[in-house]
């Protein structure tokens, strides 16, 4: 081929490139006008929902295709995830406008509220009466907190300005609401003055509080019970409206709960998280003793240790078993036990140890010694069946 021939290709297929690039734009450029030419008819007919999601379909299969062409010629894409129905406001969705507007007058109102009523309680907090009557009862309030504590930093009434509607509010100790019918300052000086009354249930609850952390942390019935099981209480969690007690085993499982409320601390509420059984009863360490002897303190070892010895303890008196290990001339001897396992012979007739199965207490799992080698069982059974020599006819 000569080189005029060559050069004759060359430029043909420079010229056939830009043609291609020339349509390749062209289709581009047809594509995007499609597009917003679909997106424009979308705004005329919206307010018909089926044709709406008709057309938007049809833009993302432009979209795509006009995706797929910008990719070849090595432009970037874009995303006409924009252009779908979720953008378009339905009649359905047009309803809401009067729904919101309630809604946004509303919070308007609430916001007002909760500025005007938070001015009321700062300023009426902070009056020099209101000072003078808390030092008079030995009460204190720090500058900008709403809450009035004693000498033992117990927050005996809190003030507050509620989030949801601005209503001024007034709880005690106990998060009882207190009312206060339009007027804090009568309902607050009210209690400030019959503050004895109030501290005396916080002494009960006090007191009580004091009993159940001496029997189930120090000593007495409970806590003896406790030990013997190999148990022992959590530290005391303060649940808002209550005082919860949990009663736990070695891996920390909770299997009973003590509720101790505040509004009621006279007595508590047992709770067997085991049974799901709850009851009153009285804080007494015998009566607590006698609730907590009945539990299973056992962990998930131990329970896995009873659950594979009892396993092997009922094949000694299992007839097919029995007539498996006479028919294999084998015998199988009673338990033995020490701290580290649960252990049963397999003997042969002449009375000498073929091997040991035995429970590991260490890890639960039924083993096989032959005084050399251990292997769980199922490694047992499978070492066996390998040993096993091929018979040939």
């Amino acid at each position: 081929m000569s080189k005029k021939t060559n050069t004759i290709i060359t430029e043909d297929k420079y010229v056939w490139r830009k043609i291609a690039a020339v349509l390749s734009g062209l289709l581009v450029v047809f594509l995007v006008l499609q597009v917003f030419a679909l997106k424009a008819e979308i705004a005329e007919i919206k307010e018909t929902t089926d044709k709406a999601q008709e057309a938007t379909g049809y833009i993302m299969d432009f979209g795509t295709d006009l995706n797929e062409i910008r990719e070849l010629l090595l432009l970037p894409t874009e995303n006409y995830a924009t252009l779908n129905g979720d953008d378009i406001e339905t009649e359905d969705e047009g309803d809401t406008v009067i729904e919101d507007m309630f809604a946004y007058v509303h919070q308007i109102g609430v916001s007002k509220t909760i500025e005007e009523n938070t001015t009321q309680v700062d300023e009426y907090l902070s009056t020099e009466e209101i000072g003078t009557l808390l030092q008079e009862q030995g009460l204190s309030r720090a500058d900008g907190e709403y809450e009035i504590k004693d000498a033992l930093d117990r927050a005996l009434l809190r003030v507050g300005v509620s989030e949801e509607d601005g209503a001024i509010y007034l709880q005690n100790y106990f998060d009882e609401d207190i009312e206060i019918n339009g007027d804090l300052s009568v309902a607050f000086e009210s209690e400030i003055a019959n503050m004895s009354a109030l501290t005396g249930r916080i002494d009960v609850l006090d007191n009580a509080r004091t009993e159940l952390s001496s029997m189930l942390y120090e000593s007495g019935d409970a806590y003896d019970a406790l030990m013997e099981k190999g148990m022992k209480a959590e530290a005391e969690y303060d649940n808002g409206s209550s005082y919860d007690y949990y009663l736990v085993n070695q891996d920390q499982t909770r299997l009973a709960t003590l509720t101790l409320a505040k509004a009621s601390p006279e007595v508590v509420t047992w709770s067997d998280l085991t049974t799901g059984d709850m009851a009153p009863v009285e804080i007494d360490a015998a009566v607590l003793a006698a609730l907590i002897e009945p539990l299973d303190a056992s962990t998930l070892l131990e329970q896995k240790v009873a659950e594979n010895r009892e396993k092997l303890e009922s094949l000694l008196s299992d007839a097919a078993f029995t007539k498996a290990l006479s028919e294999n001339s084998v015998e199988m001897s009673e338990a033995r036990e020490d701290d580290t396992g649960i252990y049963y012979d397999l003997l042969a007739l002449d009375g000498s140890v073929l091997s040991t199965i035995y429970v590991d207490k260490h890890t639960g799992k039924v083993m096989v010694t032959n005084g050399e080698t251990k292997l769980e069982l199922m490694a047992a059974v499978q070492e066996a069946e390998s040993k096993k020599k091929p018979c040939f006819a």
